[in-house]
């Protein structure tokens, strides 16, 4: 299966990797400010708040990367389809 991945990507458009690239970027960032609030967590008054939307942040980073991923693999099948 991840072979067959491995190839799949190997043979993508350009413009599908770019936005699967970008997206996996702006997910990683997404996915630090969460953990660094999740961590810095202990250190405030109001832990309920900041522990709150450090998960959201994370849950939304984890969504950002099946979302681009997804539209990575859509818009090369239709580019591909089109040429």
């Amino acid at each position: 299966m991840i072979s067959i991945l491995k190839e799949t990507v190997k043979k993508m458009d350009p413009a599908s990797m770019k936005i699967i690239y970008h997206g996996l970027q702006l997910a990683v960032g997404v996915m630090v400010i969460g953990y660094i609030m999740y961590f810095l967590n202990q250190y405030t008054n109001d832990p309920f708040a900041v522990l709150s939307d450090g998960e959201t942040l994370v849950q939304t980073a984890v969504s950002i990367v099946a979302q681009c991923v997804l539209v990575g693999f859509i818009s090369n099948y239709f580019l591909k389809n089109n040429k």
